[in-house]
């Protein structure tokens, strides 16, 4: 099973906030197949507010964020344009 993730996520991650945490501790317990995965959109997004972000801090997190990816467990996925437009209809 894909289980995508936002950019939110992984910087509520490298953040370390307790309910992202939480969240994604019982995925991977209850899911053992679960594969967490990653858009290019995400990336790109990341990639952007790590240039732009608001402030040096959530630069900071968003640095860390996309250096932590796959020790993390995630998975960079790259969709065609038939998948990006299943889950765009799907989101």
């Amino acid at each position: 099973m894909l289980i995508a993730v936002d950019a939110n996520v992984l910087m509520d991650e490298e953040d370390q906030e307790p309910d992202i945490l939480d969240a994604l501790e019982v995925i991977r317990k209850r899911i053992s197949r679960a594969q967490f995965v990653v858009t290019e959109t995400v990336v790109q997004e990341l990639l952007w507010l790590s240039r732009n972000g608001t402030s040096h801090q959530r630069r900071d997190l968003v640095t860390g964020a996309l250096m932590q990816l796959l020790s993390r467990g995630y998975t960079p996925l790259v969709l065609s344009p038939v998948e990006r437009g299943v889950a765009s209809e799907i989101a």
